[in-house]
C-alpha cells in the first residue's frame, strides 16, 4: 500500500514520475535493516506475478483482431532486425567496460529481457499517437506483443543449448557442500576429492578451516546464513548440503535456509538425539531442519572421536563380481556407512539401512576402524 500511495502521490506532483519514485523506494527498502525484509520479498514476488499477469490481459484486450490480421512481412522483418541486430548491438555498447567476456556479452545480447515494461509503455504511446492522428499508432502495440511472443518462444527453446554451446551454462553438479570444518569433514572431503567429486567446506571460524586448507581442499570463510555469502557460493556446483557443525540448532538453521534452494531432500544434518520423543523428532524433521545424517549415536563428538582414534573413510566400488552381498560380508561390524555414490554420480547420504541393493558401479563410503587396514594386509 505504501508503494501504491507513493506512486499516486508522485504522479499528482509530476505526471509519469511514479515509476521513478517507486524504483527509488525499492532501493531504499532493499538497503534498509528491516527484520521482516525476507517476508516482504516473498509477498512482493506473489503480488508481482498477479499484477503483471493482469497487465498483460488488460493491454492485450486493447489490441483488435483487425490489427493482428494486418501483421505482414514488413512487421516480421522489423521483429527479426530488432532481435538479431538492434538489441545485440545495444547490449554490446552498453556493456563496454563491464569486464564481460565476448561469450557473456553474446548470451546477454540474445536473452536480454523484453516484456511488461515494453508492452505497457507501447500501449500508452499507441493511445497517444492515435489521439494525435498518427496513421499507424495502433500498430505499435501489435509490434510490441509480436516482439514479446517471438522472443519468449525463441529464447525458451534455445537458451539452454546456446548457453551450453558457449560454455556458460550452470548445472547442478554432483558435489557436496559441507558446512562445518572438522576432522571428520576433512576426511570426507579428502576422500571425495580422490573420487573427483567436488566439495566445498564453509565455516565462520577461520581457525577451524586450517585443517581443510592444509589438506588442499576448497574452502570458504564466512557466515553461510548471511545473504552476501549465500549469493557468493557457487551453489550450481553442489547438489547436496551437509551441515556437520558441533551445534545442532545451527545445523537446523542452515538446512532450513538452504532447503528451498537445493531441495528439501538434499540437505542433511546430524540426526536428533535419542532422548527426544518420537513426536518431537517428527515435528522437527517436518518443520525445521534437514534430513537426518546417520543414526543418533553417530553425532559430532562420536565421529570426531573415531577420526582421532585412527578410523578412516574407505571407498568400496560394487561390480558384477563384487556385489552388495559381498560388500556387506567384508565390511567390519563396527563400520559406519556414510554415503552412496550412484553410477550417475548422484550423492545419497545414509541415515538408515539401505532398502535395496545398489547397482553395479555404485561407490559406498564407509568409516571403518584402523584395525581393518591391518587385517586386510594380513589377509593379503
Amino acid at each position: 500500500m505504501s508503494v501504491m500511495g507513493a506512486y499516486a502521490l508522485s504522479d499528482l506532483v509530476l505526471e509519469e514520475s511514479g515509476l521513478l519514485t517507486v524504483t527509488v523506494l525499492g532501493l531504499v527498502l532493499g538497503n534498509s535493516r528491516l527484520a521482516s525484509l525476507e517476508e516482504l520479498k516473498r509477498f512482493k514476488e506473489a503480488v508481482t506475478i498477479i499484477l503483471v499477469s493482469s497487465v498483460f490481459i488488460v493491454l492485450t484486450a486493447s489490441v483488435s483482431l483487425r490489427s493482428l490480421a494486418e501483421f505482414g512481412m514488413a512487421d516480421l522483418a522489423f521483429v527479426l532486425v530488432l532481435l538479431f541486430v538492434i538489441r545485440p548491438i545495444s547490449v554490446w555498447v552498453g556493456t563496454i567496460g563491464a569486464h564481460l567476456s565476448w561469450k557473456e556479452r553474446l548470451l546477454v545480447g540474445w536473452i536480454a529481457p523484453r516484456g511488461i515494461v515494453a508492452v505497457a509503455v507501447s500501449g500508452l504511446f499507441a493511445r497517444s499517437l492515435m489521439e494525435h492522428g498518427a496513421p499507424d499508432g495502433e500498430r505499435l502495440a501489435v509490434l510490441s506483443f509480436a516482439v514479446v511472443v517471438v522472443t519468449v518462444f525463441a529464447h525458451g527453446f534455445t537458451l539452454g543449448p546456446f548457453a551450453r554451446w558457449l560454455g556458460l551454462s550452470s548445472r547442478m553438479g554432483p558435489g557436496l557442500l559441507i558446512v562445518g570444518a572438522s576432522r571428520f569433514s576433512v576426511a570426507l572431503a579428502t576422500k571425495l576429492k580422490t573420487l573427483e567429486v567436488p566439495t566445498l567446506t564453509v565455516d565462520r571460524n577461520w581457525g577451524k578451516l586450517r585443517l581443510s586448507r592444509s589438506a588442499g581442499l576448497e574452502t570458504y570463510y564466512g557466515e553461510v546464513l548471511s545473504e552476501e555469502v549465500e549469493n557468493a557460493l557457487p551453489l550450481e556446483n553442489y547438489s547436496v548440503l551437509l551441515a556437520v557443525t558441533d551445534n545442532d540448532d545451527y545445523n537446523a538453521l542452515v538446512t532450513t535456509n538452504f532447503g528451498p534452494l537445493m531441495g528439501r531432500g538434499e540437505v542433511y544434518q546430524f540426526a536428533p538425539p535419542e532422548e527426544q520423543s518420537e513426536k518431537e523428532k517428527f515435528r522437527r524433521v517436518v518443520t525445521l531442519g534437514g534430513r537426518p545424517f546417520l543414526s543418533p549415536e553417530h553425532g559430532y563428538n562420536d565421529l570426531e572421536g573415531k577420526i582421532r582414534e585412527g578410523w578412516f573413510i574407505k571407498a568400496s566400488e560394487l561390480t558384477d563380481t563384487y556385489g552388495w552381498a559381498e560388500f556387506q560380508e567384508a565390511l567390519p561390524e563396527a563400520a559406519v556407512m556414510l554415503m552412496l555414490i550412484g553410477p550417475s554420480k548422484k550423492l545419497r547420504l545414509l541415515n538408515s539401512a539401505v532398502s535395496e541393493a545398489p547397482a553395479a558401479g555404485s561407490i559406498i563410503l564407509s568409516l571403518v576402524p584402523s584395525e581393518y587396514a591391518a587385517e586386510r594386509e594380513k589377509a593379503s
